[in-house]
């Protein structure tokens, strides 16, 4: 289990972007553990609340619901981000596959509307 953990971090490389923890030495920089599984979480999360404001329907609950629409939705593209990710062991801080190119370009148009 504990692998399988390391396995699934990435680790800042010095020279830019994340690499797979099991790809660098021991001097590299401390793991970064997000991923699929904690974003799905949050995803999740968010949505669970998003539906019980709209059901709920209290004073300005559905207006709050409208506006946080945009952040719900960035997150939702973080976690397309990052199965396509998951599904590409090779991937690498500069070359991905055209899918998390069109998720991250959306990503971007999100949150600059925002």
């Amino acid at each position: 289990l504990k692998a399988q953990r390391r396995a699934n971090c990435f680790r800042l490389d010095p020279r830019g972007g994340p690499r797979k923890a099991a790809r660098l030495g021991p001097l590299s920089a401390a793991p970064m553990c997000w991923g699929f599984s904690p974003t799905l979480a949050f995803v999740s999360g968010e949505a669970a609340v998003l539906l019980a404001l709209a059901v709920r329907n209290q004073l300005h609950d559905r207006r709050n619901v409208f506006f946080h629409a945009p952040f719900f939705v960035q997150e939702v593209i973080q976690l397309l981000i990052w199965a396509s990710l998951a599904a590409d062991p090779e991937a690498e801080p500069n070359s991905c596959r055209m899918e998390n190119r069109a998720f991250s370009l959306l990503e971007g148009v999100v949150v600059c509307m925002v």
